[in-house]
């Protein structure tokens, strides 16, 4: 009897571990993969607004066609913003991207220091020992040496435009939009590529339109805003209100402004003058006799423009703001009197002399920032630096103030922010707006029309703006990527509309960093060496986008196709050899297949002591073959007996 033990032993464990192994398999198969592809799964996130989720739903279709699921979650503005910048929980995320920009330099965007580097570069995913930097970070830096509008500056920035989509591939370009404005036919004098801004002194009302209450002021609707302070705001809503009350230095117009003096589209603001002494060294003479708004305390009622707001502003670009790192080529500035201030230019603090830069007249294009209500303390460490600990500061994120056209009247949270025309507002005086330089009647208007009042309503949803613009709550709105009410607005004589083009980036972003799985795996493929497995998985996802259905569908295929990582209204800066991740489902598959990414042993949502039970199980097949030997060997056994 105890001969019998050991097959009868064996006999149970082969049974326990066949049933086992079926029962784990059938609730958790594992992928069969000899001719595909492993099923893996990503994080998808896409804000919720009028193009993007269906952009996203699309999208889970096409990478379904590869193999790859995508789990897909909805956020509101401030989640999303939140994940962009600080979560960095996603793998994929969908964007309409419209930087403040006047210049082909997007470091803010994709070098490893900018502030909008929201796909998560950095230099070891390219790094160069004896530069000690990545090339991505190494192209971005050598294009600001070059002057602009030269061939040079021009082949340099599609090099790297070419090499960014090649061999980073931090996005999926998509499309570049039509702007298309809708407003009511009775309002008068108003330019959709100017703006509202720049056409307030041109426009009047011609009667009353439907539920309108009065012709001295014009309703809109924006998302909420944020931080109405320059240095460190990145959304929209809160960078037009800001446009708004304060004014910068230059008003551009383009992005074509070479170093030098009198340059094209380069319109003087609040510089009176200005003086390209040589390419490091630049002077500026301001306009006299600006007068600031009253800061939200009342504490100063008399104040004017003079060099040290300036020189306060860009010293806190280059030392506070959100973009600090785009202002280290101020080497030095020097006040030469009350209202004319030296800029030294130092492009590459490394070398014994001084370097230029080219992109000098776009960094200096900013609002500029009242030093008397800002500047109250400074950090005893250098006595120099402003305290942005003191109360002003948190004030004027809320509430700023300048010399520009609008002052903030009233602000309703959620609701609405009143902005007024200030009365004191040098657009306003002819003694100032004389100046033949400006040109400023021609390009701003004669203010004489009785506007002088700008309401924003707060509308996150972009249908409900829409839908507030039909009624007449609203007087002017996007209409953009709205195919059926584009038709009807059009169509319909209540309303005038006028496209045109717009500077935006709309495009797939990819999550580049390292603790992404599989988008951001950085080890090298076993299949092809030269590629990482995160790179090889970017270009599956690229070619399996479908951007033609994508037009078919939501823009009537009118969408105008952009390949490219910068505006595609950037012109002659547009590589013509970039590489364009055309739709084509086989290289998807093969570089999915590239990618190589390793099935688990176990399938996947088992608990760690199933795993231990299947592991074990997995023997079942040997346990069978020892056992039919044990059993041909006794019967062979018995028979020479």
């Amino acid at each position: 009897m105890r001969k019998k033990i050991p097959i009868i032993t064996i006999i149970l464990l082969s049974l326990i571990g066949s049933n086992l192994t079926i029962s784990l398999i059938s609730s958790n198969p594992i992928p069969i993969t000899k001719s595909k592809p492993p099923q893996i799964t990503l994080k998808a996130i896409a804000l919720i607004d009028r193009i993007s989720p269906h952009y996203v739903n699309v999208l889970s279709n096409h990478l379904n066609r590869i193999y790859i699921t995508l789990d897909i979650e909805y956020l509101n503005r401030s989640e999303f913003y939140n994940q962009l910048y600080n979560e960095h929980d996603f793998d994929i995320f969908c964007m309409d991207l419209i930087l403040d920009k006047s210049d082909v330099d997007f470091s803010n965007l994709y070098s490893s220091e900018g502030f909008y580097n929201i796909f998560g570069y950095d230099p070891m995913m390219d790094y160069l020992e004896f530069h000690e930097m990545g090339l991505n970070d190494l192209y971005l830096k050598e294009g600001t040496f070059l002057p602009i509008n030269s061939e040079e500056s021009i082949e340099h920035y599609w090099n790297w435009q070419n090499y960014l989509m090649s061999d980073i591939l931090p996005l999926k370009p998509l499309f570049t939009y039509e702007e298309i404005s809708a407003s009511w036919s009775n309002l008068m004098g108003f330019n959709g590529t100017k703006g509202l801004l720049e056409s307030w002194g041109d426009m009047w009302w011609d009667g009353l339109h439907v539920n309108q209450n009065s012709t001295s002021e014009i309703i809109i609707g924006d998302h909420q805003w944020l931080n109405l302070n320059p240095l460190y705001q990145y959304d929209s809503a809160s960078n037009f209100i800001s446009k708004a009350c304060l004014d910068p230095l230059f008003w551009i117009e383009g992005y074509a402004h070479p170093f030098e003096n009198n340059t094209e589209n380069l319109w003087l603001h609040l510089v009176e003058d200005y003086f390209v002494l040589n390419e490091t060294h630049l002077r500026l003479k301001l306009r006299e006799g600006i007068k600031w708004q009253l800061d939200p305390d009342g504490l100063f009622s008399n104040e004017f423009l003079d060099v040290e707001d300036v020189y306060f502003t860009l010293y806190c670009w280059k030392h506070l703001s959100k973009d600090k790192n785009l202002y280290q080529w101020i080497k030095d500035m020097k006040i030469i009197d009350k209202y004319t201030l030296d800029i030294f230019v130092d492009n590459d603090p490394s070398t014994s002399i001084c370097e230029p830069y080219a992109n000098v007249f776009s960094k200096l294009n900013v609002l500029i920032l009242p030093e008397h209500f800002l500047n109250q303390t400074q950090l005893p460490a250098d006595e120099v630096t402003p305290d942005i600990a003191h109360s002003s500061w948190e004030k004027y994120s809320s509430n700023c103030f300048g010399t520009g056209l609008f002052m903030i009247n009233n602000y309703t949270n959620g609701v609405e922010t009143n902005l007024q025309i200030f009365d004191n507002c040098w657009w306003l005086n002819d003694t100032l707006t004389n100046d033949t330089k400006l040109n400023f009647e021609n390009r701003f208007g004669t203010f004489d029309h009785g506007l002088d009042e700008l309401c924003i309503k707060i509308n996150e949803d972009p249908i409900t703006n829409i839908l507030e613009f039909s009624i007449g709550n609203i007087d002017e709105v996007s209409i953009a990527n709205l195919d059926d009410e584009k038709e009807w607005f059009i169509n319909d004589n209540n309303y005038t509309t006028q496209a045109f083009q717009r500077n935006s980036l709309v495009f797939f972003g990819y999550n580049l960093r390292e603790d992404r799985t599989y988008i951001g795996d950085r080890s090298y493929s076993s299949r092809n060496p030269a590629i990482t497995r995160g790179l090889a998985l970017r270009k599956a996802i690229s070619y399996a986008i479908d951007r033609s259905e994508i037009n078919v569908l939501f823009h009537k295929n009118e969408a105008e196709y952009n390949d490219h990582p910068i505006y595609s209204t950037m012109d002659i800066y547009c590589s013509p050899n970039i590489n364009r991740y055309y739709f084509d489902l086989d290289k998807a598959l093969d570089y999915h297949i590239m990618a190589d990414f390793q099935v688990p042993t176990t399938p996947n949502g088992l608990e760690n002591w199933q795993k231990v039970l299947f592991v074990i199980s997995g023997f079942v097949g040997l346990n069978v073959v020892i056992f039919t030997s044990y059993i041909v060997i006794k019967i062979r056994k018995k028979r020479i007996r």
